[in-house]
């Protein structure tokens, strides 16, 4: 695996080697191209951040939480159907996308400091009752966040979430020299040149999808964000908060007193379900649970017709 790390960073160095490497996109740039206000973007201030969101759709209130470097955007493919069923709030996490990050923080403290700040963000759009759905990270701010408000949250629906100890793999691992390099001088060139190293397609990560073409725009998404001004070192820094992560808050999944429904893909190397699975059935035996047969780390990417056959009956339902 260290092997493989190495091919692969040395080939996206090499590919940008001849490139003005420190050249970043401008936040307007960025702004333009995903956050207009014909897209359904706002912004809204919270103790002094930028914080960027969208509300769509009537019904009863959903929340959507994305994953580590991602951004509200990644729900898209679900939000048609979605909306017309619910009243749908989704939103960058503090650091990544395009909201502001957090002031400096203990590195052990970001889970708590960031639902606090949810539940801030929560009271200013007036969402006093809602369910819940996050991906990876964004799952593990979900079931904590309804831990602590179990009076707000009524179901939950967790995707590939973090929970359980253990190894995060290589291409999380902002700890390694090698890999803290290479991604931060990628430059505007760095989302390209990983679209051209895999395509629509990350082996444990994001698996065959139905919509190539959206799998690769996410990708490309995902590097014009990164590699913006000022987002490139809340990013690593993020990213290193990550890869020390403890998973101590794990001791209180038994206790969340809303319903949760947990999925998984069966081929997902960033959060493995052989890991996951077991501990989730053993602290919540009454759950459901369902694993995507041919899924990696990304359902709402994958196979997005399935998945919303899976949810929103649940979500609908007494």
């Amino acid at each position: 695996m260290r092997a493989l790390l190495f091919l692969i960073l040395t080939g996206l160095l090499s590919s940008c080697v001849f490139k003005d490497l420190k050249e970043l996109y401008s936040e307007e740039e960025v702004i333009a191209r995903y956050a207009s206000y014909e897209s359904g973007s706002r912004f809204i201030t919270i103790d002094n951040k930028k914080i960027h969101y969208r509300m769509e759709g009537q019904g009863p209130a959903l929340v959507l939480v994305h994953g580590t470097i991602d951004s509200l955007h990644t729900w898209d493919l679900l939000m048609p159907t979605l909306k017309q069923h619910f009243k749908v709030f989704r939103f960058d996490i503090p650091g990544f996308g395009l909201s502001d990050p957090f002031d400096e923080i203990p590195s052990d403290q970001v889970v708590e400091e960031s639902v606090v700040f949810m539940d801030k963000l929560f009271k200013m759009m007036k969402l006093e009752k809602f369910s819940m759905m996050g991906n990876s990270l964004g799952g593990l701010l979900t079931w904590y966040y309804a831990y602590h408000h179990p009076e707000k949250v009524e179901k939950v629906v967790l995707l590939d979430s973090a929970a359980y100890a253990q190894d995060f793999p290589w291409i999380f691992d902002a700890s390694n020299p090698i890999y803290k390099f290479v991604v931060s001088m990628g430059g505007k060139y760095f989302g390209e040149d990983f679209i051209r190293l895999f395509g629509n397609k990350i082996p444990g990560v994001v698996g065959e999808s139905t919509h190539p073409k959206f799998v690769k725009e996410q990708l490309r998404r995902i590097g014009m964000m990164f590699q913006s001004e000022g987002n490139v070192e809340s990013y690593m820094n993020l990213l290193e908060v990550e890869s020390n992560y403890d998973f101590r808050h794990a001791s209180v999944i038994s206790k969340i007193k809303a319903p949760m429904f947990i999925i998984y893909g069966a081929n997902d190397k960033v959060i493995p379900p052989s890991i996951q699975l077991p501990r989730f059935v053993q602290d919540r035996p009454n759950d459901r649970y369902y694993v995507f047969p041919e899924g990696a780390h990304v359902p709402h990417w994958e196979n997005p017709h399935d998945l919303l056959k899976l949810i929103v009956p649940y979500f609908v339902s007494k």
